[in-house]
């Protein structure tokens, strides 16, 4: 549970593995994840506190988004309304 949050913070990351070939962990790190069974409810604060910046990141985005809804409502039909601005959330 915890190796797909900490690939998460990993950027252009790649490890050596047995066969001598290097690769970046994102595809392998679903693997490391255990069954529903592992007890993985002990880390859940622990995972918590992993994931902080990214939900303060989140949350900052969806203001954004939010800021810009509200100026599209604001102004009627046939007035100009501002492009909506780069917003970067996580899908799904």
């Amino acid at each position: 549970m915890l190796f797909p949050i900490f690939g998460a913070h990993m950027s252009g990351v790649e490890f050596q593995y047995p066969d001598q070939n290097w690769k970046e962990p994102c595809g392998l790190m679903a693997k490391l994840v255990a069954e529903s069974g592992g007890n993985k409810v002990q880390l859940t604060n622990l995972v918590e506190a992993l994931c902080h910046a990214f939900r303060a990141h989140d949350e900052m985005e969806l203001q954004k988004l939010v800021e810009w809804q509200r100026q599209i409502k604001s102004k009627s039909a046939n007035k100009e309304k501002p492009p909506r601005g780069e917003v970067s959330l996580p899908s799904g």
